[in-house]
């Protein structure tokens, strides 16, 4: 299954994404879980912290649960604040998702691209610069894979699905017999399940760092094998 989920607060945006899924189970020949997250279906005024808290704690159950592509509108124009703090909040998302899931194709985008990126780089004062920067930082920190516009979407998400990432991989992997169990005496991973070794490479721990070098270098069969 290959799983994409979307905040957006577009009430429409889920069409869009309902096609989406289709262009890419018939590209694919597998099922698609297309999800949208909208800001607005959490109570109260969107920009608020009771909001805001409901609506990353949807985030964080998105991330460890897995999926394969997370995008974050950056304008969410509907929150009932302006540019800078909509731009605030979308990476707030991105921040509570990459820490609990750093396997996932991390997407920004926005209907009006280039409007964000002037406001990025092209600051005029010092304290705008300051936040510019931190606002790069954290894209850059936050793996983003693309910055793209609404229109550029689908086919960038299509693209990003024919080459996944090898944690993203191996994680679709381990999760893919996560009802076996590590059984080698010897091995580091002894009475760990598959899906919990797959969680630990969706947050890439120590042990899930250990694990993506050991498939990378000898396959999941080096996994599997110790379950004989």
């Amino acid at each position: 299954m290959i799983t994409i989920v979307a905040v957006d607060d577009d009430s429409e945006f889920s069409h869009d994404l309902k096609r989406l899924g289709k262009t890419i189970e018939g590209s694919f020949r597998d099922t698609v879980e297309a999800q949208q997250i909208n800001p607005n279906d959490f109570g109260g005024k969107s920009g608020s912290d009771a909001a805001s808290s409901t609506l990353f704690a949807a985030v964080q159950n998105v991330a460890e649960r897995g999926c394969d592509v997370f995008a974050v509108d950056i304008q969410l124009k509907d929150t009932g604040a302006n540019n800078a703090s909509n731009l605030a909040l979308a990476l707030e998302v991105a921040n509570v998702f990459r820490k609990y899931n750093r396997t996932a194709i991390l997407f920004l985008y926005s209907g009006t691209l280039s409007k964000f990126i002037k406001l990025l780089l092209a600051q005029d004062t010092t304290a705008k610069q300051k936040v510019a920067e931190a606002n790069l930082r954290t894209i850059f920190q936050n793996q983003v894979a693309e910055f793209v516009s609404r229109d550029d979407l689908e086919g960038v998400v299509i693209l990003a699905l024919r080459d996944l990432p090898m944690p993203l991989r191996i994680e679709k992997e381990l999760s893919s017999h996560k009802q076996r169990r590590v059984r080698g005496e010897e091995s580091v991973f002894k009475g760990r399940s598959f899906q919990e070794l797959a969680s630990e490479v969706r947050r890439q721990s120590n042990l899930g760092r250990q694990i993506i070098e050991i498939v990378t270098k000898h396959g999941v069969a080096a996994l599997v094998d110790l379950n004989l």
